[in-house]
């Protein structure tokens, strides 16, 4: 693994989504999640857990696609954590460290896109 950081986004998963559907594509696709995301994480609720724990499948699936592995990580345990029937205060702190993933991983993806223009 050498210098890379247990954050780093998959740059590799970036470059072969390039090479299938084009910079232009992926970035707008990008741009959605991007904004989609930090609008969601911003305003979790609990009020339908089924609907919550959805959500962060669907997360989990699409940072996929943006090499964003650790987040996708953090949503698959939150999912888990859902369906598990996890206390809303675990359910905060698991939410509170995949933001900050997020925010982490987000600059990155955002770095590598300016990169390859």
């Amino acid at each position: 693994m050498g210098s890379c950081k247990m954050s780093d986004i998959e740059k590799k998963v970036l470059n072969d989504y390039v090479s299938a559907i084009g910079s232009n594509k992926l970035q707008n696709l990008w741009q959605d999640f991007l904004k989609d995301t930090a609008s969601f994480l911003k305003k979790v609720s609990f009020e339908n857990k089924q609907a919550l724990r959805l959500k962060f499948h669907n997360l989990r699936s699409d940072a996929q696609v943006f090499g964003m592995k650790n987040f996708s990580i953090g949503c698959a345990e939150i999912e888990t954590a859902i369906l598990e029937d996890e206390k809303e205060d675990v359910l905060l702190s698991k939410i509170k460290k995949i933001k900050q993933i997020f925010e982490e991983q987000s600059k990155q993806v955002n770095a590598y896109f300016e990169e390859i223009q």
